[in-house]
């Protein structure tokens, strides 16, 4: 047994037959049980270069390396343009292999060519030794945070929810509780490349971002063992909308136009607090229960990103009925989930998309270029303001293309009796809002919480305040607060925003520090956790005792300038039982206190 080192280098001549948009090809190579997949070469053409070095192991002189080459320009099904097999007795023999092997489709014919360089790995045994030993001790964890931990200790097992392509979603009841919730199952083994490593930490990330929202399902714990992630989330019984779609052929107008309220809102909420969602469509958005007045839940943000405004994103993902136009074209941004959204209206109002075709290569020639439907039944029964609400989704040029805000300010909305004529306030805003009210044990609690909270559920709030903090110097000034609320099109004077920043700026500086910002924009739900309480209870019990007295609280917020009569009134306050102190309970209490 011996260790190679397979080194893609580029390939000539290749063509997807069935291209759409930019070439950006890829391979896969597979030695044995182990396969890598290669970088995508954006925009490559048929010419692309990788220049990536691939290590396979447990090499004998009857092995060899099948290479096959995919196109990336389609969504959920990407093009297979051919492939090969490189023999490894040479690069055993000799240490080293250069090769130029024909591609082959399955049809049998050539089609381009690709470069290897096999090269043996001196001394293997002994790096494969070392780098096992590097590997466990450095661990193997996808999400440390939650390593080593067992789902199923705080929850019994039920029935089978459904199945996708990494993960299987169970019916399970906590233990302790005796509620219902859904836990998805991610396989560990199936996730074969960085890539898709990501897209699980990204996931729980982003649903720890927007967790609080009363349309988006609740993330209720993360667990990883050897074998799975396990994310615990609320359930929802009522089934995919999709199928409520079909059941109902469509909706009427005034039904329609609250589920797409609702959808929006959801949008209007990730836009906001700088997630894109990428893949949206009826199947993944649930009813709560089986009633009529059934809540909807997003759910499935495993395709989701963090954005900064204007970033451009260039990967194609989504399901192929609700792509944009400009996600087919490889240069596109949050407008893009409005177009999803569009779609979806569509479908809700008519019963069925309006791009469509006997293939996926059809059905996005359709989106690129075909004129939306109006005339055919039932549209003409369809008012005006309905159809208008569409087409203002529909908008083939992004930039033209309506916002989540203007959505829910539109008049079919209003026409329905449902919308408010008051814009849309952003989330963080709101939260700022909320924490202007409250007292500085509070707010330094919050503090407290916010530094020692995984950096997994903290890290939607890092990626906005980098993005408010354009000069990066760890503090958000007024200028750099007013053009971030400038950019997500909220309208707010100059004496408002110096209201905001005060009212967030516990130490008195003029600006929003790092931990400020958290403090101010945490989800209170967290403070539900009994474990976060804890950690900012003892933060001030200075001595231990379990209770906190004037002295330790005079002492704790002294730097932020709380003279003794301000620490007499927190006290006052919170002490329920009129001890003069401050018990755990009493603590609690003002903690969880969201009014």
């Amino acid at each position: 047994m011996a260790s190679v080192d397979c080194t893609l280098v580029s390939a000539r001549g290749i063509k997807d037959v069935e291209i759409v948009g930019k070439q950006s090809p890829y391979a896969v190579l597979t030695v044995g049980p182990k396969t890598f997949k290669s970088g995508t070469a954006n925009g490559g053409g048929s010419d692309p270069v990788w220049n990536q070095t691939f290590s396979f192991t447990n090499v004998t002189p009857d092995s060899s390396v099948k290479l096959e080459i995919f196109n990336s320009n389609v969504v959920l099904r990407d093009v297979a343009i051919g492939g090969c097999k490189a023999p490894m007795d040479k690069a055993l023999s000799a240490g080293k292999d250069e090769l130029t092997l024909p591609i082959i489709t399955k049809k049998g014919k050539p089609h381009g060519e690709v470069k290897l360089i096999l090269t043996l790995k001196p001394d293997a045994t002994k790096q494969m030794v070392t780098s096992h030993k590097t590997r466990k001790a450095a661990g193997a964890w996808i999400l440390p945070t939650y390593g080593n931990t067992d789902c199923w200790k705080d929850y019994e097992p039920g029935t089978l929810l459904g199945k996708g392509t990494f993960g299987t979603t169970y019916l399970a009841t906590e233990k302790k509780t005796g509620q219902k919730c859904a836990v998805k199952v991610i396989s560990k083994r199936k996730l074969t490349t960085p890539d898709e490593v990501d897209d699980v930490k990204k996931e729980v990330q982003i649903m720890h971002h927007l967790a609080g929202h009363p349309n988006v399902v609740g993330l209720k714990g993360v667990y990883e063992d050897k074998s799975n992630v396990c994310l615990a989330m609320e359930v929802a019984t009522g089934g995919e909308l999709f199928d409520s779609i079909v059941k109902r052929g469509h909706y009427s107008e005034r039904d329609a136009a609250e589920l797409i309220r609702t959808i929006v809102s959801v949008v209007a909420h990730c836009h906001n607090m700088g997630v894109i969602h990428r893949d949206l469509k009826p199947e993944n958005f649930l009813l709560s229960d089986k009633s009529p007045r059934a809540q909807l839940k997003a759910t499935d943000f495993g395709l989701s990103s963090f954005f900064q405004e204007g970033q451009v994103f260039t990967d194609i993902v989504g399901s192929a009925y609700y792509v944009a136009p400009e996600v087919l074209r490889r240069s596109y941004g949050k407008e893009a989930d409005i177009w999803s959204c569009g779609i979806i209206l569509y479908i809700l109002l008519c019963g069925f998309p309006p791009f469509h075709g006997d293939s996926e290569k059809k059905i996005f020639e359709a989106i690129i270029s075909k004129s939306v439907d109006f005339n055919t039944q039932p549209w003409p029964r369809i008012s005006a303001p309905a159809k208008d609400c569409v087409k203002r989704m529909l908008q083939r040029d992004p930039k033209k293309r309506a916002t989540a805000n203007e959505i829910m300010q539109h008049d079919w909305m209003r026409e329905n009796g449902v919308a408010s004529d008051e814009p849309l306030e952003m989330e963080v805003v709101s939260r700022i809002k909320n924490f202007s009210g409250m007292n500085k044990l509070k707010k330094e609690a919050l503090k407290v919480i916010a530094v020692n909270l995984p950096i997994d559920e903290i890290s939607g709030m890092r990626e906005m305040f980098m993005d408010i903090d354009k000069d990066k110097s760890g503090n958000i000034t007024i200028d750099e607060f007013a053009a971030a609320l400038h950019k997500k099109g909220q309208i707010v004077t100059e004496k408002e925003i110096e209201k905001i920043m005060k009212e967030a700026d516990v130490d008195g500086d003029g600006t929003i520090d790092y931990e400020e910002f958290l403090a101010a924009t945490i989800n209170l739900g967290k403070l539900q956790r009994e474990e976060n309480l804890k950690t900012a209870f003892e933060h001030f019990d200075l001595d231990g005792n379990g209770e906190i007295s004037h002295n330790e609280l005079v002492q704790c917020l002294s730097k932020l300038g709380i003279n003794d009569a301000h620490v007499k009134d927190i006290i006052k306050e919170v002490d329920a039982d009129g001890n003069g102190q401050i018990d755990y309970n009493e603590f609690c209490i003002m903690m969880r206190n969201l009014d």
